[in-house]
């Protein structure tokens, strides 16, 4: 294989690692900035984000231990008739939208282990079901970063209702 070959054949990985050292030469050229950023996120994500997402992954855990909603028959035949999925896929919906990434994504990825959801099925529920949490837009970025509540409801129903049209839309 010639020099000319292998150039070619390897150019994306050679822009990449280019891409990837001048990117780190400006990381170390602006490091006090950088240092500055990194505070400034961590402190809102101690602040904001983990006090208003923790509670619901520990809820979100014991819900998924201990009752689903598989066993409200009402809701499930509701579900599966407008949106299509099996009644099983019901649980990974409510979940992934109230508790938030990747609670959804990871009860999607049990119940198509558990056959519970077809492969069609897990890959439609994904994007319907791995979604912030309404704690983290509401109380996270509503509250923490814009200091609003009403930009934090709003947000969440624009995030909900695109949920919804994209679910009727993929059905």
């Amino acid at each position: 294989m010639t020099r000319k070959d292998l150039l070619k054949r390897y150019k994306n990985t050679l822009v990449s690692f280019v891409l990837l050292l001048i990117t780190l030469g400006f990381g170390v050229g602006a490091s006090g900035e950088v240092g500055e950023y990194v505070k400034e996120g961590l402190g809102i994500a101690i602040e904001c984000v983990i006090p208003t997402s923790f509670p619901f992954m520990i809820i979100s855990d014991l819900y998924v231990q201990y009752g689903r909603p598989e066993n409200i028959r009402l809701l499930q035949k509701a579900f599966s008739t407008l949106f299509g999925f099996a009644p099983s896929a019901l649980a990974p919906f409510i979940c992934g939208n109230i508790c938030g990434f990747p609670i959804g994504a990871k009860m999607i990825a049990d119940s198509y282990e558990a056959n519970r959801l077809t492969k069609e099925e897990a890959e439609r529920m994904l994007p319907l079901s791995n979604n912030p949490s309404c704690a983290f837009v509401i109380g996270g970025v509503g509250l923490g970063i814009y200091g609003n509540l009403s930009i934090g409801i709003l947000m969440l129903i624009s995030i909900y209702t695109a949920i919804l049209i994209c679910a009727i839309i993929t059905r």
